[in-house]
């Protein structure tokens, strides 16, 4: 906990809404739910954002800046809802920021001034299009109608706290095993949402693009000094996975004190060793 409260003083606004809004992006959900209790005439709508992760801290950081609602889901999971006006003023923060839930975001503010107005007649008015905006959003979530990406405006920090928050949530990142046994540094971003991958390459301007059409599996890499060149921009903003980064920074920069083709002395590869399982098990203690 003593990293994310460091980072809980270090981040400013513009900072954390950008974050925050690639972690939405990457493994959040925004909602317009549909109630109907016994007691009313009439079906309720609110607007609603959640992040369900396994990671407790990243849960109680967010609620520590902006309130909401913590429960346990699944036995190792947990979750942060906001939801009404709450919600609202999360998504008036972030709205121009994100890039596959932009639509979902303005539906659900536009939901949220709907239930201002108050009135019954005017609430029997707009049932139809309170309706229409729930089977939209669920739509949108379900994949079921094609996603518009965002504006896509962000200035250039804005973009790379965006990217860590993205990293954060569903980023990789990792030392693989190559010839000779040396090793190389690995970023990687997978998502079911080709606009998000195809909007991240386009701004970065490099990288490995695969796309796996049968399982609907869009993935950008990078190694080597392309690792170098975004990890130094996020490693600012990262969370989660900072101490994962800043070893695999480590590992990056030894690769470049020996010449390629050349046998490594027998200390220079423990180390290595040892920094590839320090890597896994901050991983698996994610």
């Amino acid at each position: 906990m003593e990293t994310l409260n460091k980072q809980f003083h270090i981040f400013k606004k513009w900072q954390f809404y950008a974050y925050l809004a690639g972690f939405i992006d990457g493994d959040g959900s925004i909602m317009v739910i549909k109630n109907h209790y016994k007691r009313q005439q009439l079906p309720t709508y609110s607007s609603c954002i959640s992040i369900t992760v396994r990671n407790k801290e990243i849960i109680d950081f967010f609620y520590n800046r902006l309130g909401g609602w913590i429960r346990k889901r699944y036995e190792k999971y947990y979750e942060i809802v906001w939801k009404r006006e709450e919600a609202t003023k999360i998504l008036m923060r972030i709205g121009r920021l994100l890039v596959l839930k932009a639509q979902q975001a303005r539906m659900a503010i536009e939901l949220q001034l709907m239930n201002k107005q108050g009135s019954q007649k005017i609430a029997k008015k707009t049932l139809a299009q309170k309706d229409k905006l729930y089977q939209l959003c669920s739509a949108l979530n379900k994949k079921q109608i094609k996603i518009i990406a965002g504006p896509l405006n962000m200035k250039q920090d804005e973009f790379y706290a965006y990217l860590a928050g993205i990293i954060d949530s569903e980023g990789c990142i990792s030392v693989r095993k190559v010839q000779r046994g040396i090793g190389g540094t690995e970023l990687g971003i997978s998502n079911t949402q080709k606009e998000l991958i195809s909007f991240i390459k386009q701004r970065v301007g490099c990288g490995t693009y695969t796309e796996r059409i049968n399982r609907e599996e869009y993935t950008i890499r990078w190694y080597g000094w392309s690792f170098i060149k975004i990890a130094r921009k996020i490693e600012k903003f990262l969370i989660i996975k900072k101490n994962q980064l800043i070893e695999a920074m480590k590992f990056q920069d030894r690769k470049g004190k020996f010449k390629a083709g050349y046998s490594l002395p027998l200390e220079e590869v423990k180390y290595r060793k040892f920094l590839m399982e320090k890597i896994k098990d901050m991983k698996r203690a994610v």
